[in-house]
C-alpha cells in the first residue's frame, strides 16, 4: 500500500507482483503457472463478486430483521415461519428488484443468510404453506414458531400466530 503522495514502486518487466491478501501463495504458486496475471485478475473479480454477495446478504438480512421488529418480533430470539408471499416481497424490496417468485426464492436461498432456511409449515387451521424459517441467533429450540402467512395484500398485513410445527433441527 502506498501513501497518496508517493508513487507506487514499479515492478520490473517479467516480475510477478502479488495483489491479493494471499501474497505468499501468489508468489509461490500462482506466479509459476501459465498466465498468472490473467488468473490473478480472475481471482480478484471473483473476490469482488463474493464481497458483493456478502453485502447483498447483509442488506436482505437487515431488511428481514426490520420487518420482524415492525411485527413485534425480536429477530435475535424469535422463531418465525415466513410464507413465500412475505419473504419474496421482502427480498425484492431489500434489493430494489422485481424478480418473479421462483427467481426471488432461488436468490434468497443463494444468499446463504444463516437465520433463514427454506421449508414448510401448517397454520393454525391446518393449511400447508411453503416459505422460510427464521431462527434468531439466540432463539430457544423450545420456543413456539410465529407464522406470517400470505394475505389479500401479498402477505403484507396478515399475522396469524404460532405454527403447530415444532422444529428443533437447527439446535
Amino acid at each position: 500500500m502506498t501513501c497518496p503522495n508517493q508513487q507506487e514502486q514499479s515492478v520490473p518487466s517479467g516480475v510477478f507482483r502479488a495483489r491479493t491478501r494471499w501474497a505468499p501463495w501468489e508468489r509461490a504458486v500462482l506466479a509459476k503457472l501459465e498466465s498468472p496475471e490473467e488468473l490473478q485478475e480472475l481471482i480478484l473479480a471473483r473476490q469482488r463478486q463474493l464481497d458483493d454477495d456478502d453485502s447483498e446478504a447483509q442488506l436482505v438480512a437487515d431488511y428481514f430483521r426490520e420487518q420482524l421488529i415492525m411485527r413485534s418480533c425480536d429477530p435475535d430470539t424469535a422463531r418465525v415461519f415466513i410464507a413465500n408471499g412475505f419473504a419474496l416481497v421482502w427480498v425484492n424490496r431489500a434489493l430494489g428488484e422485481t424478480k418473479a417468485k421462483n427467481k426471488a426464492s432461488t436468490r434468497l436461498n443463494d444468499l446463504g443468510i444463516p437465520e433463514l432456511r427454506r421449508g414448510s409449515a401448517k397454520d393454525s387451521r391446518g393449511h400447508d404453506y411453503r416459505g422460510w424459517h427464521w431462527t434468531g441467533v439466540r432463539a430457544r429450540c423450545d420456543a413456539r414458531e410465529h407464522f406470517f402467512q400470505e394475505g389479500p395484500l401479498m402477505g403484507l398485513t396478515a399475522y396469524v400466530g404460532s405454527t403447530d410445527e415444532e422444529d428443533t433441527s437447527r439446535h
